[in-house]
């Protein structure tokens, strides 16, 4: 029977269609998904404009996989795919040997065979506009599958944040008995503990002058250096200062590079290699080093200086990059915001010592750590205050009782004038109360809750079971010390039950924060800060805040009128100026009700969101003639407008010739 001249029904085709449909979903059910043992998309680009581009000069949009297991991997068996139809859309080439940790960069052109020879370019190009992709193993094993991805920015990647490092303590409270000791976390690249012979400038990219009456050396001697004035030391030294940095520096994978424009001469060790030994005069040289893995390395850093004082270089004295690449910063104390030359943090993990001791019951995760209410505390001693620019403390408790008083405590950061304590507010809320600001997670109840503060250095975010909560302002960032299941006082002590309690010095984002309380060990895709193709992934946000829409166009006005502003995110604040200053997250009246204009006045605003990039600054000029041609006849500042360099250091011309009028 020849079936192509037969019209077949609309309500045969509709039947059919939903058929279709679901034999099409019970095919994709047949796939595999193994995600997480073996190789996946981390990271992928669909809207490039350059963030990286072909041997051709050609700004394709291109796909990241990434080999995170042990063993090497032949790509050779897997392929990629933007049509969850047809999972064997594009194929690898035989024999594409991925090694572990490797990454490999696909540009998804549509050019398939025909693009560069050197580069594999798939037979598809991304939707921008949001989609499908996957890596599908040719058995159906999915490596990774971004089922429904969201509408791409340009030069935006989208994917799995995986610089997330920034977890400095972690107290999982799974002892059984004996001392509560933290993990043993590995702590943020370039991080150095060390001591300093002599001083540094911060002001000045040289070292200052170091010579005997304004170093504090004893007879012209550094302490760690060679006596001054001894041209035979090694390395030769000139005669006015040797500053001397010694200690030890970590990176994760043991790829580092160091930079010195040192005037006169510069000399570094790390583990029992010499990388950098230079004595020419205002003479810049680099050096990169791979120890094959990461962990703590011996340094000494010498700098002199000779006859003369230092002379003008055009970059930093010394520059540390812990990739390993050519992105030299200038290191410092990033955490305090000042003085050091490295960063010279103490450890942050160390033993934790019960004034009474809390027992072990069972918990969220294994063990928890169980307190009385009566006299148990656990607290983790630090030799000095440390502050965090950005930190996120996230932890895991269930009371034995929500009506706690509202002056009891199961977290204490101390008593600083810039700390903070988590706690109940007395009528069964949980509440973090600070110094310069405090706020409401929600309710507690008597079973495991998991509370996280964020801090991006300004404001403080609270969840409450991964949901965003309320903000805080100010930060409240010094720690002092972190005691677990008391007050600030050490007088009213918590009655229940704590766990799984994190420290990072990042504040981690809205997707980190659910994927915490979820307890998921893969964090979720998303927005990545920065396109990192070829390299570790950036860490991540959860999307865009929309643009500002003004009620009213810009324009010339005769009457009074209404001005509505509004943005079309969900939970975002509308913040915005009318004195020609530039508002921000932090700057600007926050917008609640509509305003009135009833005179030349320039609107400008922006919308923010926690987790999210706000928008640009967007500009309205509303004017009222009857105000321009009477403004300001002898040319002075009239009431309500800024002066000369008072905004953005602008030049203000406001007078008008009376004689036009």
């Amino acid at each position: 029977m020849n079936f192509t001249n037969i019209v077949w029904p609309a309500s045969f085709l509709a039947k059919a269609s939903q058929w279709l449909g679901i034999m099409m979903s019970a095919l994709l059910l047949c796939l595999t998904h193994a995600e997480g043992e073996g190789p996946t998309i981390s990271e992928f680009m669909a809207s490039n404009d350059k963030s990286l581009l072909s041997s051709s000069g050609e700004s394709y949009d291109w796909i990241e996989i990434h080999n995170p297991g042990e063993n090497p991997v032949d790509l050779g068996e897997w392929h990629l795919t933007d049509d969850p139809a047809i999972p064997t859309m594009w194929r690898f080439p035989a024999n594409t040997i991925l090694n572990p940790d490797d990454r490999f960069v696909v540009f998804a052109s549509g050019l398939g065979s025909a693009g560069s020879a050197g580069e594999l370019h798939t037979t598809f190009k991304l939707d921008a506009s949001g989609g499908y992709l996957a890596l599908v193993k040719e058995d159906g094993t999915i490596g990774k599958a971004f089922a429904n991805y969201p509408k791409q920015e340009e030069d935006y990647a989208y994917g799995t944040p995986e610089r997330t490092t920034g977890l400095i303590a972690h107290w999982k409270f799974n002892e059984s008995s004996g001392a509560i000791v933290t993990d043993s976390i590995s702590p943020p690249s370039g991080l150095v503990a060390g001591g300093l012979a002599g001083s540094f400038n911060l002001t000045d990219p040289n070292p200052g002058d170091l010579h005997e009456n304004s170093s504090g050396a004893t007879n012209g001697i550094d302490p760690l250096g060679p006596t001054l004035g001894n041209l035979n030391s090694k390395p030769p030294w000139q005669n006015n200062f040797t500053a001397v940095y010694s200690g030890q520096i970590y990176d994760t994978d043991g790829k580092m590079s160091f930079r010195e424009n040192i005037d006169d001469a510069a000399w570094l060790k790390v583990g029992q290699q010499i990388l950098l030994n230079n004595q020419g005069w205002n003479a810049m040289t680099t050096q990169a080093v791979d120890f094959g893995s990461g962990g703590w390395h011996d340094f000494e850093l010498r700098m002199g200086n000779g006859g003369g004082g230092a002379g003008f270089v055009t970059a930093p004295g010394f520059g540390f990059d812990p990739e390993g690449g050519t992105n030299f910063e200038f290191p410092q104390n990033t955490s305090a915001g000042v003085g050091d030359l490295f960063r010279t943090r103490a450890p942050l993990d160390a033993d934790v010592s019960g004034e009474s001791s809390p027992t072990w019951e069972p918990g969220k995760f294994g063990n928890a750590l169980r307190f009385d209410g009566v006299d148990d505390v656990a607290t983790h001693a630090l030799p000095s205050p440390v502050t965090l620019a950005a930190y996120t403390l996230s932890l895991w408790v269930k009371p034995n009782g929500v009506n706690q008083a509202s002056s009891v405590s199961f977290f204490d950061s101390g008593s600083t004038g810039k700390d903070f304590q988590i706690g109940f507010d007395g009528s069964g809320l949980y509440k973090l109360t600070g110094d310069s600001g405090s706020g409401i997670f929600g309710p507690a109840q008597e079973d495991w809750s998991h509370l996280a503060v964020v801090c991006d250095g300004t404001t403080r975010q609270l969840y409450l079971n991964g949901v965003y909560a309320v903000s805080v302002a100010n930060p409240d960032n010094e720690f002092q010390h972190y005691r677990f299941g008391v007050n600030r006082d050490a007088s009213d002590f918590f009655n229940g039950w704590l766990d799984e309690v994190r420290l990072f010095d990042v504040a981690l984002s809205a997707g980190q924060i659910l994927d915490l309380f979820e307890n998921e060990t893969t964090p979720s895709a998303t927005y990545l800060k920065s396109p990192t193709p070829g390299e570790e992934n950036d860490t991540g946000f959860s999307g865009f805040a929309s643009d500002t829409k003004f009620s009213v166009d810009r324009g010339f006005f005769e009457t009074p009128f209404t001005l509505a502003i509004t943005t079309e995110t969900p939970g975002a604040t509308i913040r915005f100026t009318t004195d020609g200053s530039t508002p921000s997250e932090t700057h600007g009246a926050i917008y609640t009700d509509p305003i009135t204009i009833a005179s030349t006045t320039i609107v400008r605003a922006i919308a923010t969101k926690p987790d999210y990039l706000p928008t640009g600054v967007d500009t309205q000029s509303y004017f009222f003639p009857e105000d321009v041609i009477r403004q300001s006849a002898d040319g002075s500042t009239p009431s309500g407008w800024p002066a000369t360099k008072a905004v953005n250091n602008q030049k203000m011309v406001y007078g008008m010739d009376p004689d036009i009028v």
